[in-house]
């Protein structure tokens, strides 16, 4: 009897408890309620106001958004967008363009500057092509470091040829006797020596008049083609070759170390170890020549 009656007292005074806390269960579920009622909604999500500012398309939408998403993905597109507006858009860097050199024209001097003219240093090299718009047959001639000639070969009509020279070193272009028709210095890099037609040389200018000669006087002297004039005899102008050295009378004198054999100046075929400190062997000369023309 004593066990009944306290368990009946014991549920009793749980009921109790539970009657106590049920107001304060609702009042804090009805808070809870209005709180939550009170939350104000979400905005737009960063991909949905981006899609706005694109749809708008002005350079104020795009700020909108950058203000709002400054990084990320779609910030940097925000931003290409408005360059786009403004007229910035970059574009990728175009690659430089090769640019031909130009061929330069040789320095063309007189004839008659030929006496005054010889080859000196060699510390700029340069290359010289000949191009013989004549009509005949040209003898190309380097005139050497003494002011000697060397004869280099011939160029028939419409025919080229490059040499390999220096800036300080003159070239002559000259009739099939010998007689200098144009002279020429090369200009830096690769320079053209154009041989012109007779036509666009100077006139040469006519002497003028000797008094008249009496009867009693002798005919004056009248040279024959490839003959010039010296005193008062015709020098034959003679074909001087490589290994030569043309005198101002036109004849043909072998250079040091040669020997006329056949009409030509000859030298004994040298070996590559007998070259100078300045030279270099040709194989096709079988001598040494300037280092100079041997590049």
């Amino acid at each position: 009897m004593n066990f009944f009656l306290e368990v009946v007292r014991r549920y009793s005074f749980a009921v109790a408890i539970a009657l106590l806390l049920t107001p304060a269960i609702t009042v804090n579920a009805s808070a809870q309620t209005q709180q939550t009622q009170t939350v104000p909604s979400q905005g737009p999500t960063e991909a949905e106001a981006f899609e706005a500012a694109k749809s708008l398309g002005t350079a104020e939408a795009w700020n909108a958004f950058i203000a709002n998403y400054p990084t990320g993905f779609r910030a940097d597109l925000a931003r290409a967008y408005l360059k786009q507006l403004s007229g910035q858009t970059s574009s990728p860097p175009s690659a430089p363009q090769q640019v031909a050199t130009p061929e330069l024209p040789a320095v063309e001097l007189t004839c008659d500057q030929q006496p005054t003219l010889k080859s000196r240093e060699s510390n700029v090299p340069a290359k010289i092509r000949f191009r013989n718009d004549s009509e005949g047959t040209i003898v190309i001639q380097w005139i050497d470091f003494n002011g000697a000639l060397k004869e280099f070969g011939t160029l028939e009509p419409k025919a080229e040829a490059t040499y390999d020279t220096a800036l300080t070193h003159p070239w002559i272009a000259a009739y099939g006797e010998g007689s200098c028709r144009q002279l020429f210095l090369p200009a830096p890099g690769v320079s053209l020596a154009r041989i012109k037609p007779e036509s666009e040389l100077p006139k040469k200018v006519a002497p003028a008049p000797k008094p008249q000669q009496s009867r009693n006087d002798p005919p004056p002297l009248r040279c024959a083609p490839n003959y010039r004039k010296v005193g008062n005899q015709c020098v034959l102008l003679q074909n001087c070759g490589v290994n030569a050295t043309r005198s101002p009378e036109g004849d043909c004198f072998c250079n040091p170390g040669t020997h006329m054999m056949n009409g030509q100046c000859t030298r004994p075929r040298q070996q590559s170890n007998q070259c100078g400190r300045n030279e270099v062997y040709s194989s096709s000369m079988g001598q040494c020549i300037p280092a100079s023309l041997g590049r």
